[in-house]
C-alpha cells in the first residue's frame, strides 16, 4: 500500500469483522456518540473513559496495529503546540489536550477502517445539502488521487 489512508480503504472492504458488517449508519452514531464524549468530557476520568473506548473499537477492528499507532500517534504532534501554549504546570491539563484528538484520530481510523467511503458518505449525504455531501465525497476521492502522484 503506499499510505495508510490507502490501506485503511483498502481494509475496509476486504475485512471480516463484525464492524465490517454492521451498517454504516450505526457505525457513524456511535463515532459521533464517542467523539461527544471525548468533546464534551469535562475531566480526565471520564475522557479516559471514552479514550478507552475508542481504542476497543479500533483493536476490535482488525486494523494492523501500525495503523492504529500511527493514527493514535499522528495528531500528537499538532496538540504539542497547544499543550505548550495551554501548560500550566499540571500533567492534567496535557492529557487533557492531548487525548482528545488522539481519540478522535482512533474512531476516525475504526469507521473508515471498517467501512467502505461510498457506505460513510451516503448517510451523510442525506443530511447535508447535495452539493456539501458531494464536496466531502470528491474530497475524499481526491486525497488518494494526490497520494497516487
Amino acid at each position: 500500500m503506499s499510505s495508510p489512508l490507502a490501506e485503511l480503504d483498502y481494509r475496509a472492504s476486504t475485512g471480516r469483522t463484525v464492524w465490517h458488517r454492521a451498517s454504516a449508519l450505526s457505525k457513524l452514531g456511535l463515532a459521533a456518540a464517542t467523539l461527544a464524549a471525548a468533546i464534551a468530557a469535562p475531566g480526565l476520568v471520564p475522557l479516559a473513559a471514552a479514550h478507552a473506548f475508542a481504542w476497543l473499537l479500533a483493536l476490535s477492528s482488525g486494523l494492523p496495529p501500525r495503523l492504529l499507532v500511527a493514527a493514535a500517534t499522528y495528531p500528537v504532534a499538532f496538540s504539542l503546540l497547544v499543550v505548550i501554549g495551554r501548560w500550566d504546570s499540571t500533567w492534567q491539563t496535557p492529557l487533557l489536550v492531548v487525548l482528545r484528538p488522539v481519540t478522535a484520530s482512533l474512531v476516525a481510523a475504526w469507521l473508515v477502517g471498517t467501512t467502505p467511503y461510498p457506505d460513510v458518505f451516503a448517510p451523510i449525504a442525506r443530511v447535508l445539502p447535495r452539493q456539501a455531501g458531494d464536496g466531502l465525497f470528491l474530497t475524499y476521492r481526491a486525497l488518494f488521487a494526490l497520494l497516487a502522484r
